[in-house]
């Protein structure tokens, strides 16, 4: 994938009217058959550790991608925000920490990003076993770190990626020591979709042809949502 920062004088701008901003996040367009702009409608500023996670949780995607960030070194530092090395989708595991520590976080609406996908790049190009592999260590490592008071609500939102991982691409790697993680975090918690999708999880990896089965309607259901994407862009500039 490649993206290239289009505008930083907003970023700029905002970090020097308040040097406390730990992090900007810029919107961008995704270009594939037809452009999508990102889903960042307005100016926004969270100012403590509560409401920037209630911003990333309360999302339906986590934005994972380290680029179009505009970070703190010293708040990186600070923390030992680093890459895992030797890792695929390593930005899932980083942001899963950044998340951990941010308290002061600047969201805004500026197209600060060009999105462009091609063929052979890590997310196009990397098979589905190895792309499985990489991925189901991350999610192990990110259930093995929970944050205390926070477990049921990390663990909700990374139960839906693992899910749709899973069925997207292969056979997790270690799924019985993984699922128990993300089941205790839940434990005393509502969160019955979740449950829901843990029970469908365990037997979807003791059954091939249920695998088969639910892989084929995750498939329809991402077609469906992106020509929704496709058509919603097409109006909105009509």
């Amino acid at each position: 994938v490649s993206a290239f920062l289009l505008n930083r004088s907003s970023d700029l701008a905002i970090i020097e009217r308040d040097p406390s901003i730990e992090m900007v996040q810029g919107n961008r367009i995704f270009y594939s058959d037809t452009p999508i702009i990102g889903g960042i409608s307005q100016e926004e500023e969270f100012a403590s550790s509560k409401s920037v996670r209630d911003y990333f949780f309360n999302r339906n995607v986590l934005p994972v991608m380290a680029w179009n960030k505009l970070i703190s070194k010293k708040f990186l530092t600070d923390h030992g925000l680093y890459f895992m090395e030797g890792i695929l989708y390593e930005d899932n595991a980083w942001t899963f920490y950044m998340v951990k520590h941010l308290q002061h976080l600047h969201v805004i609406p500026d197209i600060t990003c060009n999105h462009y996908k091609r063929p052979l790049s890590i997310t196009t190009g990397t098979g589905k076993i190895e792309a499985a592999h990489h991925l189901s260590i991350i999610y192990e490592d990110i259930a093995r770190h929970f944050t205390p008071g926070e477990e049921a609500r990390e663990a909700k939102h990374y139960l839906r990626s693992y899910f749709s991982c899973s069925m997207r691409y292969h056979m997790m790697e270690g799924y019985q020591r993984t699922l128990p993680l993300y089941e205790k975090a839940m434990v005393g918690n509502g969160y019955r979709k979740e449950r829901f999708l843990l029970w469908v999880l365990k037997l979807s990896f003791r059954s091939g042809f249920l695998r088969g089965m639910l892989a084929f309607l995750v498939k329809i259901y991402r077609a469906l949502l992106y020509s929704f994407r496709r058509l919603a862009t097409l109006w909105n500039k009509h």
